[in-house]
């Protein structure tokens, strides 16, 4: 019996979200033999590729899923980190500017600060750093990331306080502790 996509797209997620790349990518590639336009199979391989310091490959597969599905904030974001990565900032800035015409989760407006910190478009970053905070307030990362920002753009006394809301949100953050100890 032939288990649907549906099924094993979300064990594919699963897997990957507990960062069991094999499995993932066993299931993915199962799903794109039972249908090759599924658009998020290959957006998942690119992270899978990646996780594992393939960005060129990473690039290779989201602009598959991108073809595929080209109204994609998440994959637009995505392509654009590893296009920074790569070092095409040209690139990665356009395809930051196109993610903004969707609606965001606040992942996504985690990474798309982090892919500016990435270019050192610091005042940038710290936007999107805040938006990903304003939907997920409990979300200790986005706060260190918002604090690390700040402290790029020289407001230290806001980035105290993003720190203190780190660890008081997760008191064993060590990054939020030795940048305070800093």
């Amino acid at each position: 019996m032939k288990v649907s996509i549906e099924l094993l797209h979300q064990k594919a997620l699963q897997f990957l979200n507990n960062r069991q790349y094999q499995q993932a990518h066993e299931i993915l590639i199962a799903i794109l033999l039972q249908n090759k336009n599924f658009a998020d199979a290959y957006f998942l391989l690119g992270i899978i590729a990646g996780d594992h310091d393939n960005t060129g490959k990473a690039c290779q597969l989201i602009e598959q899923a991108l073809k595929l599905s080209p109204r994609k904030s998440e994959y637009l974001i995505q392509l654009a980190k590893y296009s920074a990565i790569e070092n095409k900032p040209e690139k990665s800035l356009a395809l930051l500017q196109s993610a903004q015409e969707y609606t965001m989760s606040a992942l996504s407006l985690d990474t798309m600060g982090v892919t500016y910190s990435m270019l050192g478009l610091h005042q940038q970053a710290k936007v999107y750093f805040s938006q990903a905070v304003q939907l997920k307030p409990d979300n200790a990362n986005f706060h260190y990331n918002v604090a690390i920002a700040q402290t790029f753009v020289g407001d230290f006394k806001s980035a105290y306080f993003s720190h203190q809301k780190v660890i008081n949100l997760q008191p064993y953050h060590c990054k939020a502790h030795f940048a305070l100890s800093n």
